[in-house]
């Protein structure tokens, strides 16, 4: 990754730990990729044996494997960093 946005030069390393949260939020992305793909090969009948769904299902989680990475830790800078237009008001 970037250390910083080549178009807003947002700089996207922050403190040790930051991103801690994101890796969990790619388990999640990848479980639910996980669950689409069975439920895929279900719905079409496609007559594999559990090896050759078990194939599948890591096969796709292997190609979506750095994808899930990258927007995950986008996720999670969305999630935690302040959006601009949003500075809390003081009356």
């Amino acid at each position: 990754m970037h250390e910083n946005c080549p178009h807003c030069n947002y700089k996207f390393e922050r403190e040790p730990g930051y991103f801690y949260g994101a890796m969990f939020m790619s388990y999640g992305i990848t479980m639910a990729e996980a669950l689409v793909t069975f439920i895929i090969i279900q719905i079409f009948n496609l007559n594999l044996s559990v090896d050759g769904t078990m194939g599948v299902i890591v096969a796709v989680i292997l190609i979506l494997i750095f994808p899930n990475y990258k927007f995950s830790r986008i996720l999670w800078m969305y999630i935690f960093t302040r959006k601009e237009g949003n500075e809390p008001t003081t009356k």
